[in-house]
């Protein structure tokens, strides 16, 4: 028992040693800190606080990474020290939420380590952290890229969606038009298994992968899942949902690929390629979608469609969603945010909105608004051409 506490206690200690926890921070923090100087530039207020990215960074992965850690040790799948190193200079190198799925981060990493066991190259000053003898790092490396996969799949679906950021840009026709940002950074801690230390095997029949000897240790690191995707042509959950399902179907190919490799290390490599070529689609495929289909969030003379609701707000307290269509208020039919504004103003104390639904479906909204609260009702809109140059200059 006290060398299970001694290996829990290292592994720990090393985890909130690893740099990428604290660059992290920064990173997030840097990250809302452009988000709110963005939608301040377009609507003069921001939708969530600046620290809304720190939150996620800290909180959203935990559960992957638990889940993904219990498989890892379950299966036996064990890696060297190579592994993490690798994975924390590709990192560095995709530092952007659009480059940091684990099919580029543990892709990348996965093929350096290829081809240091492959050539027996050597890089200056770090062979000492990357160079290992052959052994099962390089089809775990490929087993952990599919199970990421799944956890960035998990966590688009329950994340990404929720509080996208809205901003206005400029149609090829020149007028203005609504779009959502999802851009999301997760660190997810990841426990693995290295050979040699002070822990024996604890089971007869553990592990269930190959394993080099009987004893090993346990080394808990911060894993960062990415991603960015600016969304045009539906709405911000069905748009991320589409692209978790993705994601989700590559980790099923992926893991296929990568099972084998325990067996045979070639399934290793083709799992891994796998994983970088699919992903690397997934945003193309998107993108030839879009350019097919009108913008979403775009001016309709059937009224004012809400391009987000500030949370917290009157608007949000009346039930109004994202995506709505609001055709009259107080009574009078609106089509433009001069005209909305207008209309609230008749009553000072209340307001009646009639809005059509996500299925075109009609109905009422009405609430009390505070001395003042008509000019801050909380809900977004796409602005005029005029605004748009205003704010773009």
């Amino acid at each position: 028992m006290a060398a299970w506490v001694f290996e829990v206690a290292k592994g720990i200690g090393m985890f909130f040693l690893h740099p990428l926890f604290y660059i992290g921070w920064f990173y997030a923090v840097y990250l809302g800190y452009r988000r709110v100087k963005r939608e301040r530039k377009d609507f003069h207020v921001r939708v969530q606080d600046g620290w809304f990215e720190f939150r996620t960074y800290l909180s959203k992965g935990i559960l992957p990474g638990v889940l993904i850690s219990l498989v890892v040790f379950a299966a036996g799948a064990y890696s060297s020290f190579s592994f993490p190193v690798a994975a924390f200079f590709a990192t560095l190198l995709f530092l952007h939420p659009a480059w940091l799925s684990p099919a580029f981060t543990a892709g990348t990493a996965f093929f350096l380590l290829y081809f240091l066991q492959i050539y027996r190259a050597e890089i200056p000053y770090l062979n000492r952290w990357l160079s290992f003898e052959p052994d099962g790092t390089l089809p775990t490396v490929s087993f952990l890229l599919a199970l990421l996969l799944f956890a960035e799949s998990y966590l688009l679906f329950k994340d990404a969606a929720y509080h996208t950021s809205p901003r206005i840009i400029r149609s090829p026709r020149g007028l203005n038009v609504g779009v959502h940002e999802s851009r999301r950074l997760w660190m997810v801690p990841l426990v693995l298994v290295l050979p040699g230390g002070n822990l024996h095997l604890p089971l007869d029949f553990w592990p269930l992968l190959p394993f080099p000897n009987e004893d090993f240790s346990l080394l808990l690191i911060p894993y960062w899942i990415g991603f960015s995707r600016q969304i045009r042509t539906d709405l911000p959950a069905a748009a991320v949902s589409a692209t978790a399902k993705r994601v989700l179907i590559l980790g099923l190919i992926v893991s296929a690929l990568a099972i084998p490799g325990f067996w045979h290390p070639l399934w290793s490599a083709a799992a891994a390629a796998a994983a970088v070529i699919g992903r690397l689609f997934i945003p193309l495929i998107q993108r030839m979608q879009d350019q097919n289909r009108p913008f979403y969030f775009s001016r309709s003379e059937r009224g004012v469609k809400i391009l987000d609701i500030i949370p917290g707000s009157p608007a949000e307290r009346m039930g109004l969603k994202i995506g709505e269509l609001v055709t009259k208020v107080n009574g009078t039919p609106v089509n433009d945010d001069t005209g909305f504004y207008g209309a609230l103003q008749k009553n000072m104390a209340y307001c009646r909105l009639e809005v059509v639904d996500h299925q075109g479906e009609v109905r009422l909204e009405s609430g009390a608004l505070y001395e003042g609260e008509h000019h801050e009702l909380g809900i977004l809109f796409v602005g005029k051409e005029k605004q748009w140059m205003d704010h773009a200059g």
